[in-house]
């Protein structure tokens, strides 16, 4: 009898497809490939300052500001479908509407109303890195009710395609610079909201009750045969922020640890004080360290030398031991919707595409998005300059060609043919990732 199951529940890849867009089929093959290899959640980041993709049937001015082209447009039925091919192959597509921060270009057009008024600020502003994380700049307004308004709609249209459980509401990178405004600073004081930190707190406490209220009584109609609708609310997933780093203003706020799920991507908990008291605080964790599990790193730079970050191989993304660096994985905690679960649900590797497209994606994902997924099933202790480990990676890199996934290699073919011969002294303790100068 074989005995298998997976050691964590959230196995998961993140792609971008807003600062380039990302073709459907290409989508679809990055599905397939997550199927052959067990991983079984994808994480769309569908918006950022760059562009604005998805079509909104109430606010179809998102994508005519927002969209590159109109050939770069998500429809509601092309993500319905997107979404049905997913769940069939074991997958669940999580969307992230970034917010507050990430929101630029889409967001131009409130003034133009004479009823919406000023959504966003810093959009394209320059200098831009004393007002975002990244050019373009954009961030949305938290003074203005309408914001709110608009967030949900755009909440209940994506909820109509996709499935509502889980929902990413983004949260990183807010820089308080581009909220130094007149309005804002009056809204603070009618308020009463002392600092920046609790002005972050507002937004996200409003939005998530804006997400409630768009989750209720909305059916999906691709995934309604496949999923329970019946416990709402759904649960939010944020990325670790200043906001996160400040438990008590998180539960002031409302943002509590049995409705949220915090997805960390600064530090460990061996790095950051911050990420152990999230764990301390009993917050339900997806682990998705920057240093550790980014597929996008180590291409050069596009921003100066503060963006030349390392590439990181297969050997460090199958050796990364969650125990090892810091994450309890065997710890339990309380959540509104799904009850008593593992405080670390798992792993997700992100792809950001400030330099991928549809054509370079593939190759960046596999085979180490192989690597990674059997750390996230199996969570072996064998490590990866195990001659085992090196010949199955290969063999199923062979496989996924064969499917039609355009896999990067790592050895000639000869070694899979000829077996062990390949591995010498230097392969038992492979090197770490370079830096790059």
């Amino acid at each position: 009898m074989i005995n298998d199951k997976p050691a964590f529940a959230y196995r998961g890849l993140m792609i971008d497809s807003a600062r380039n867009f990302i073709p459907i089929g290409s989508l679809e093959r990055m599905i397939d490939g997550m199927s052959y290899n067990k991983l079984n959640m994808l994480h769309w980041h569908l918006s950022d300052s760059n562009s604005f993709p998805f079509f909104s049937r109430t606010y179809p001015q998102m994508t005519h500001y927002g969209a590159y082209s109109k050939k770069e447009i998500y429809t509601p039925n092309q993500v319905r479908n997107l979404v049905e091919y997913a769940l069939v192959r074991g997958i669940k597509i999580i969307p992230e509407l970034d917010a507050p921060a990430h929101a630029g270009n889409g967001w131009q057009w409130g003034p133009e109303t004479e009823v919406y008024g000023q959504l966003a600020f810093c959009i394209n502003e320059e200098p831009w890195n004393t007002l975002c994380g990244q050019p373009p700049c954009g961030q949305l307004n938290p003074a203005n009710p309408k914001v709110y308004e608009v967030l949900g709609g755009l909440y209940r249209d994506m909820f109509s395609v996709f499935d509502l459980d889980l929902f990413h509401m983004g949260g990183d990178e807010v820089m308080f610079e581009c909220w130094k405004k007149l309005e804002i600073e009056n809204f603070m004081e009618e308020k009463n909201i002392t600092n920046f930190i609790n002005l972050r707190a507002y937004f996200q406490a409003t939005a998530y009750e804006k997400l409630k209220e768009a989750s209720r009584n909305i059916k999906s109609k691709s995934s309604q045969k496949y999923f329970s609708k019946s416990n709402f609310p759904p649960i939010p997933i944020i990325w670790s922020s200043d906001l996160t780093n400040h438990i008590k203003t998180l539960v002031d706020n409302g943002i509590n640890s049995t409705d949220y799920f915090i997805q960390v991507w600064e530090g460990t908990p061996l790095e950051s004080e911050e990420v152990q008291n999230l764990i301390d605080s009993n917050y339900t964790l997806i682990v998705s360290n920057m240093g550790k599990v980014y597929l996008d790193l180590g291409s050069g730079s596009w921003l100066g030398k503060n963006h030349d970050l390392r590439y990181i191989n297969w050997q460090s993304l199958y050796d990364f031991n969650f125990d090892v660096n810091g994450y309890n994985t065997s710890k339990i905690v309380e959540n509104s919707r799904f009850g008593r679960i593992p405080q670390i649900l798992g792993g997700e590797a992100p792809l950001w595409t400030e330099k991928v497209n549809e054509m370079t994606m593939d190759s960046k994902l596999w085979p180490r998005g192989s690597a990674f997924a059997e750390r996230l099933w199996t969570n072996p202790t064998v490590k990866s300059s195990s001659p085992i480990v090196y010949s199955r990676l290969l063999r199923q890199n062979e496989l996924m060609k064969m499917r039609g996934i355009r896999v990067d290699t790592r050895q000639p073919k000869s070694c899979l043919l000829i077996g062990t011969v390949c591995l010498n002294d230097f392969d038992v303790n492979p090197s770490p990732p370079i830096e790059e100068s």
